[in-house]
């Protein structure tokens, strides 16, 4: 008799200390463990926000050629060689040579101004490709970094533009080596896709366009040296560009 008494009241006091417990299971878990306690699980994201990313851009109805005169490009050699196909954006002044790079590119001299002089002009659509010279020599975050600032001060001078990030495309399987890979490739686009979702830019999937389901760029579609595109390679990119945009 004596040992159910016991029991019952050590149940007691359990059942009451568990009760409390929940009604200040914030203090709880802060004096013990340090910690707020787990959020009930609602269903939904725990997101500020509630809309879905619009990035990489979405398949859209394509642009006449006529949308190349709202746009401007910006970038390295890889897209200078891009817009030398047969049918390419006019461009005037260009702003895609194998000189520039991250680190010269706010700054450079094109003969008509700087780079960031001349995109305070009047261009609805900006696209940037950047980090072609330098990935597999510089750490990825550093290209990443120099990109968000460059993008940071694009935005402050064209503030009206739509900016679109063009990622780096893919290498043929020949062109990888043990500092350049497709991997390697694909860790930077990530970053330049995290960068478009938290700075408000947008992603222009070219890479996913030329790539095959082994993630490397098919033989046929560059020249003879491995590493320039075919005209046609040019126009597939291109054509990615004109069905892939906000509108």
């Amino acid at each position: 008799m004596l040992l159910m008494i016991i029991f019952l009241t050590f149940g007691i006091f359990f059942t009451a200390y568990m009760f409390d417990t929940f009604l200040h299971q914030e203090e709880f878990f802060r004096k013990h463990y340090g910690i707020k306690p787990p959020a009930a699980d609602t269903g939904t994201s725990e997101s500020n926000s509630t809309e879905p990313s619009v990035n990489p851009v979405a398949q859209s109805p394509a642009k006449t050629a006529e949308y190349w005169e709202e746009c401007v490009f910006v970038g390295d050699y890889v897209l200078a060689d891009i817009l030398s196909g047969e049918n390419p954006p006019p461009q005037d002044p260009v702003l895609a040579s194998r000189e520039l790079n991250t680190e010269n590119i706010s700054a450079y001299d094109t003969g008509s101004g700087t780079v960031s002089e001349i995109l305070s002009g009047t261009h609805k659509n900006i696209y940037v490709m950047l980090g072609n010279h330098e990935i597999g020599a510089v750490p990825n975050e550093e290209i990443a970094q120099r990109v968000k600032t460059f993008l940071k001060e694009v935005k402050e001078t064209a503030p009206d533009a739509v900016i679109y990030i063009l990622p780096l495309p893919p290498v043929t399987a020949v062109r990888e080596t043990t500092q350049i890979t497709n991997a390697l490739i694909d860790s930077y686009n990530v970053m330049l896709l995290g960068l478009a979702d938290s700075e408000g830019y947008y992603y222009a999937d070219i890479n996913s366009a030329l790539k095959t389901e082994s993630g490397v760029l098919p033989d046929i579609y560059v020249n003879a040296d491995m590493t320039t595109f075919k005209n046609s390679t040019k126009q597939i990119v291109l054509d990615y560009i004109l069905t892939h945009t906000l509108a």
